[in-house]
């Protein structure tokens, strides 16, 4: 459309456009070769930005999966993410889990107060489910990871975790026979009364 606008105007016109414009352009607005590959070099290079951010995903996410043993969304390989996304099992109350977490001081973000359900799609006719779709956000929590966090930082996002997990009896809800070996393995040390880890009956 700018094309064809251009096209009309007169020889007169479009040389006052085209020193009109010579004259609000600024060296910073071309292009800069250097700038640009400085800048690739920082996302993609072999120390990049990307590189870094997805060992520190992939390290948290194994951490989760072997500690913790809860359900991980999966990730979107063409996105690259900041977060893992954990799945708070049934039947275990989503908003304690996600208060022990923030117990041990692991900075999880609750996907319903994050993104929560339109009030729309809770009272509208034919969406009999709203009320599931909003326990299904409710148990959802998203474990940020960022490129330069330190060791002792992705330990501690796995922890606190696995530690809420183990507090409320969901911990290796994707592994029930570690999960009936571990529970034997408490009773064993601490007797039949302890108050360890207990599993909540989430398996089939």
């Amino acid at each position: 459309m700018l094309q064809h606008c251009i096209g009309e105007l007169s020889r007169r016109e479009r040389t006052l456009l085209a020193l009109a414009l010579d004259a609000l352009t600024q060296p910073d607005d071309l292009p800069d070769a250097a700038l640009a590959l400085a800048q690739l070099r920082r996302l993609a290079g072999s120390d990049g930005l990307a590189v870094r951010q997805g060992a520190a995903l992939a390290t948290v996410r194994q951490g989760l999966e072997e500690a913790a043993g809860l359900p991980l969304l999966a990730a979107n390989p063409v996105v690259l993410a900041h977060h893992i996304a954990v799945r708070i099992p049934a039947p275990c109350d989503a908003a304690t889990f996600y208060a022990y977490v923030l117990g041990e001081q692991t900075p999880v973000r609750w996907l319903p107060a994050l993104r929560p359900l339109h009030y729309a799609a809770i009272r509208a006719d034919g969406v009999p489910n709203g009320s599931a779709t909003a326990d299904c956000l409710a148990r959802v929590l998203l474990v940020p990871v960022g490129p330069d966090d330190t060791a002792e930082e992705l330990k501690h996002a796995v922890l606190g975790i696995t530690k809420a997990a183990d507090y409320l009896g969901v911990r290796w809800t994707t592994d029930p026979a570690r999960a009936a070996w571990y529970a034997e393995l408490m009773t064993a040390w601490y007797g039949l009364d302890h108050d360890a880890f207990r599993p909540l009956r989430v398996y089939p």
